[in-house]
């Protein structure tokens, strides 16, 4: 009795610690070097960056599903994260939010190649649609200050390989309890 007291602690901490990620929702975004921004065509582009306008917060990782290889996402807070790559013309990406999605939300996001900042833009979701608007006021930020930083591992993957050691560790402690039985 006391081991299936300990396996259902064990599983409903894990449940509780993998629900925390999978409240979290995800967006799919598309940015093209034909866009155009002010006039000007986005061009090539090797950095997305996005922050947070209010006290929402992306989940970890902030970007994730790259169409392109060669991209890294860095979180470097849950309002703040930017992206690196290989200068691309056409990429796919997952933008990954924190808490209920039809609360809806709002960012900046910013294009550059290099320190060349190509596009600014402003995105809310009332909920159930997107609205973009370009030229709004931006954070005081530069393209070159996005480096360093580390590259992070996505929080549900950091929750299962606990739960899988928590039944590992269950397992082996039954295992061991019948073995002292026989």
């Amino acid at each position: 009795m006391k081991k299936i007291a300990t396996l259902f602690v064990m599983v409903a901490f894990s449940v509780i610690l993998c629900g925390t990620g999978f409240a979290d929702w995800s967006q799919q975004f598309s940015q093209s070097s034909t866009e155009t921004y002010s006039g000007t065509p986005v061009g090539e582009f090797d950095r997305i960056g996005i922050w947070w306008d209010g006290n929402d917060k992306f989940a970890t990782p902030a970007f994730n599903s790259f169409s392109g290889s060669g991209w890294t996402n860095y979180n470097l807070s849950d309002t703040y994260a930017y992206a690196i790559g290989s200068e691309s013309t056409n990429l796919n990406f997952n933008i990954s939010f924190s808490g209920d999605k039809s609360a809806g939300t709002a960012f900046y996001l910013m294009v550059a190649n290099g320190a060349d900042i190509r596009q600014r833009q402003y995105a809310e979701f009332d909920g159930s649609n997107w609205n973009v608007s370009y030229g709004t006021s931006f954070p005081e930020v530069s393209p070159e200050s996005w480096k360093g930083g580390t590259a992070v591992t996505p929080e549900p993957l950091s929750s299962a390989l606990f739960l899988l050691g928590g039944v590992t560790l269950v397992a082996y402690q039954y295992r061991k309890g019948k073995k002292k039985s026989v």
